[in-house]
Protein backbone atom coordinates (compact mmCIF):
# COMPACT_ATOMS: atom_id res chain seq x y z
CA UNK A 1 0.00 0.00 0.00
CA UNK A 2 1.27 3.69 -0.70
CA UNK A 3 -0.19 6.87 0.86
CA UNK A 4 1.59 9.78 -0.78
CA UNK A 5 0.28 13.91 -0.78
CA UNK A 6 1.62 15.78 -3.94
CA UNK A 7 0.67 18.95 -5.11
CA UNK A 8 -1.32 16.97 -7.67
CA UNK A 9 -4.55 14.61 -6.61
CA UNK A 10 -4.63 13.40 -10.36
CA UNK A 11 -0.97 12.38 -10.96
CA UNK A 12 -1.01 10.76 -7.53
CA UNK A 13 -3.75 8.84 -8.87
CA UNK A 14 -1.80 7.43 -11.78
CA UNK A 15 1.05 6.58 -9.60
CA UNK A 16 -1.03 4.61 -7.54
CA UNK A 17 -2.32 1.95 -11.24
CA UNK A 18 0.52 -0.81 -10.49
CA UNK A 19 -0.75 -3.09 -7.57
CA UNK A 20 1.94 -6.50 -7.27
CA UNK A 21 0.85 -9.11 -5.26
CA UNK A 22 1.35 -13.10 -4.76
CA UNK A 23 4.64 -14.88 -4.74
CA UNK A 24 7.84 -15.98 -6.78
CA UNK A 25 8.75 -19.14 -6.08
CA UNK A 26 9.78 -21.89 -8.23
CA UNK A 27 6.34 -23.74 -6.43
CA UNK A 28 4.04 -20.48 -6.53
CA UNK A 29 4.89 -18.49 -9.75
CA UNK A 30 1.81 -18.08 -11.26
CA UNK A 31 -0.19 -17.12 -8.53
CA UNK A 32 2.37 -13.96 -8.62
CA UNK A 33 0.22 -11.13 -10.39
CA UNK A 34 0.30 -7.68 -11.35
CA UNK A 35 -3.08 -6.09 -11.34
CA UNK A 36 -2.84 -2.49 -13.86
CA UNK A 37 -5.53 0.09 -13.41
CA UNK A 38 -4.46 2.37 -16.21
CA UNK A 39 -7.18 1.89 -18.46
CA UNK A 40 -10.19 2.34 -15.34
CA UNK A 41 -10.86 -1.65 -15.47
CA UNK A 42 -8.28 -3.80 -14.17
CA UNK A 43 -5.76 -5.80 -16.25
CA UNK A 44 -4.59 -8.94 -14.50
CA UNK A 45 -1.32 -10.70 -15.59
CA UNK A 46 1.21 -13.09 -14.69
CA UNK A 47 4.12 -11.00 -14.18
CA UNK A 48 7.11 -12.26 -12.23
CA UNK A 49 8.50 -10.12 -9.57
CA UNK A 50 11.70 -10.66 -7.12
CA UNK A 51 8.74 -10.52 -3.86
CA UNK A 52 8.31 -14.32 -2.04
CA UNK A 53 5.60 -13.25 0.33
CA UNK A 54 1.97 -13.84 0.65
CA UNK A 55 0.38 -10.74 2.84
CA UNK A 56 1.51 -6.83 2.67
CA UNK A 57 2.86 -5.33 -0.09
CA UNK A 58 4.02 -1.52 -1.18
CA UNK A 59 4.78 -0.22 -4.61
CA UNK A 60 5.51 3.64 -5.57
CA UNK A 61 5.48 4.30 -9.50
CA UNK A 62 6.02 7.62 -10.90
CA UNK A 63 3.47 9.97 -12.61
CA UNK A 64 3.25 7.26 -15.91
CA UNK A 65 2.58 4.44 -13.52
CA UNK A 66 6.49 2.80 -14.08
CA UNK A 67 7.39 1.26 -10.96
CA UNK A 68 10.34 2.93 -8.83
CA UNK A 69 10.64 0.48 -5.52
CA UNK A 70 8.53 -2.00 -3.89
CA UNK A 71 8.75 -4.14 -1.15
CA UNK A 72 7.36 -6.97 1.50
CA UNK A 73 7.97 -5.66 4.70
CA UNK A 74 10.86 -7.87 4.58
CA UNK A 75 13.09 -6.58 1.10
CA UNK A 76 12.99 -3.81 -0.53
CA UNK A 77 13.92 -4.00 -4.41
CA UNK A 78 14.11 -1.35 -6.91
CA UNK A 79 12.61 -0.75 -10.51
CA UNK A 80 15.16 -3.43 -11.87
CA UNK A 81 13.77 -6.30 -8.93
CA UNK A 82 16.90 -6.33 -7.19
CA UNK A 83 17.48 -5.45 -3.82
CA UNK A 84 17.93 -1.86 -3.35
CA UNK A 85 21.45 -0.25 -2.89
CA UNK A 86 21.76 0.37 1.02
CA UNK A 87 19.31 -2.17 1.83
CA UNK A 88 19.52 -4.73 4.34
CA UNK A 89 19.34 -8.70 2.97
CA UNK A 90 15.84 -8.84 5.53
CA UNK A 91 14.47 -6.00 7.25
CA UNK A 92 13.23 -6.23 10.98
CA UNK A 93 9.49 -6.05 10.07
CA UNK A 94 7.72 -8.92 9.53
CA UNK A 95 10.43 -11.05 10.15
CA UNK A 96 10.68 -12.91 7.48
CA UNK A 97 8.41 -14.44 4.25
CA UNK A 98 7.35 -17.67 6.45
CA UNK A 99 5.69 -15.22 8.97
CA UNK A 100 3.62 -12.86 7.29
CA UNK A 101 2.01 -9.46 8.58
CA UNK A 102 -1.44 -8.70 7.12
CA UNK A 103 -0.37 -4.35 6.97
CA UNK A 104 2.85 -4.66 7.29
CA UNK A 105 4.14 -2.44 4.63
CA UNK A 106 3.16 1.05 3.69
CA UNK A 107 5.38 3.69 1.49
CA UNK A 108 5.14 7.35 2.73
CA UNK A 109 5.86 10.56 0.25
CA UNK A 110 5.97 14.34 0.38
CA UNK A 111 4.71 16.85 -1.79
CA UNK A 112 8.20 18.83 -1.14
CA UNK A 113 10.35 16.02 -1.77
CA UNK A 114 8.78 13.19 -4.09
CA UNK A 115 11.99 11.40 -4.06
CA UNK A 116 11.55 10.67 -0.63
CA UNK A 117 9.95 7.67 0.92
CA UNK A 118 9.48 7.03 4.45
CA UNK A 119 8.58 3.13 4.26
CA UNK A 120 6.60 1.66 7.56
CA UNK A 121 6.48 -1.96 8.76
CA UNK A 122 5.17 -4.10 11.58
CA UNK A 123 5.84 -6.51 12.79
CA UNK A 124 4.32 -10.48 12.60
CA UNK A 125 2.11 -11.54 15.33
CA UNK A 126 3.55 -14.91 15.07
CA UNK A 127 6.88 -13.89 14.73
CA UNK A 128 9.40 -11.85 16.50
CA UNK A 129 8.50 -8.80 18.01
CA UNK A 130 9.91 -6.76 16.04
CA UNK A 131 7.71 -3.55 16.04
CA UNK A 132 6.73 -0.80 14.40
CA UNK A 133 9.78 0.87 12.43
CA UNK A 134 10.49 3.40 9.47
CA UNK A 135 12.95 2.85 6.63
CA UNK A 136 14.23 5.59 4.37
CA UNK A 137 14.62 5.61 0.79
CA UNK A 138 15.87 8.14 -1.91
CA UNK A 139 15.05 7.87 -5.39
CA UNK A 140 16.94 10.49 -6.92
CA UNK A 141 20.62 8.50 -5.61
CA UNK A 142 21.92 5.94 -8.44
CA UNK A 143 21.76 3.04 -6.41
CA UNK A 144 22.14 -0.09 -8.52
CA UNK A 145 21.80 2.17 -11.21
CA UNK A 146 23.60 5.09 -12.76
CA UNK A 147 23.89 9.22 -12.95
CA UNK A 148 21.39 8.59 -15.89
CA UNK A 149 18.98 5.73 -14.23
CA UNK A 150 18.52 6.28 -11.05
CA UNK A 151 17.55 3.33 -9.30
CA UNK A 152 17.46 4.40 -5.80
CA UNK A 153 19.20 3.39 -2.35
CA UNK A 154 18.02 2.85 1.16
CA UNK A 155 19.51 5.33 3.44
CA UNK A 156 18.54 4.69 6.47
CA UNK A 157 16.46 1.40 7.87
CA UNK A 158 14.73 -0.31 11.24
CA UNK A 159 14.21 2.73 13.21
CA UNK A 160 12.37 1.69 15.77
CA UNK A 161 9.37 3.52 16.39
CA UNK A 162 7.74 1.86 19.04
CA UNK A 163 7.90 -2.05 20.15
CA UNK A 164 4.46 -3.12 21.31
CA UNK A 165 2.41 -3.03 18.11
CA UNK A 166 0.25 -5.66 15.88
CA UNK A 167 -0.10 -6.17 12.02
CA UNK A 168 -2.71 -2.86 11.35
CA UNK A 169 -1.02 -0.29 9.61
CA UNK A 170 -2.34 2.40 7.75
CA UNK A 171 -2.25 6.24 6.60
CA UNK A 172 -4.26 9.62 6.01
CA UNK A 173 -2.81 12.42 4.04
CA UNK A 174 -4.22 15.49 1.55
CA UNK A 175 -2.88 16.79 -1.24
CA UNK A 176 -0.81 19.58 -1.28
CA UNK A 177 0.44 19.05 2.41
CA UNK A 178 3.84 17.39 3.57
CA UNK A 179 1.86 15.97 6.84
CA UNK A 180 0.55 12.42 7.11
CA UNK A 181 -1.27 10.78 9.71
CA UNK A 182 -0.50 6.99 10.02
CA UNK A 183 -2.02 4.93 12.23
CA UNK A 184 -1.40 1.83 13.77
CA UNK A 185 -2.31 -0.55 17.12
CA UNK A 186 -0.67 -1.57 20.04
CA UNK A 187 -0.50 -5.18 21.20
CA UNK A 188 -2.44 -6.74 23.63
CA UNK A 189 -4.91 -3.34 24.00
CA UNK A 190 -7.33 -1.10 22.89
CA UNK A 191 -4.91 1.77 22.15
CA UNK A 192 -4.16 3.29 19.00
CA UNK A 193 -0.68 4.11 18.22
CA UNK A 194 -0.85 7.20 15.62
CA UNK A 195 2.32 9.21 13.63
CA UNK A 196 2.58 11.72 12.38
CA UNK A 197 5.22 12.52 9.67
CA UNK A 198 5.81 15.64 8.71
CA UNK A 199 8.87 17.05 6.04
CA UNK A 200 10.59 19.80 6.62
CA UNK A 201 14.28 19.60 5.47
CA UNK A 202 14.06 16.52 6.49
CA UNK A 203 11.07 13.68 7.90
CA UNK A 204 10.35 14.16 11.70
CA UNK A 205 8.11 11.81 13.37
CA UNK A 206 6.11 12.26 16.19
CA UNK A 207 4.01 9.57 18.33
CA UNK A 208 1.03 9.26 20.02
CA UNK A 209 -0.76 6.70 21.77
CA UNK A 210 -4.47 6.92 22.08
Amino acid sequence: SRACTTPNCNVEQRANNIWLIGRNTASNEASSHTIDFTTGSPIVSVKANAMDFYESTSVVSDENGNILMYSDGVKIYDANHTLMAGAPPSLKGPGSSYYGSTQGSLSVGTAKNPDIINFFTTASSDGDNNGLRVHTIDLSKPGNGTVDNLLGEVVSYDSLLMQNTNEMLTAYGTCNSDSTWVISHEKGSSNFIVIFSCFFIFSRFFLFIL
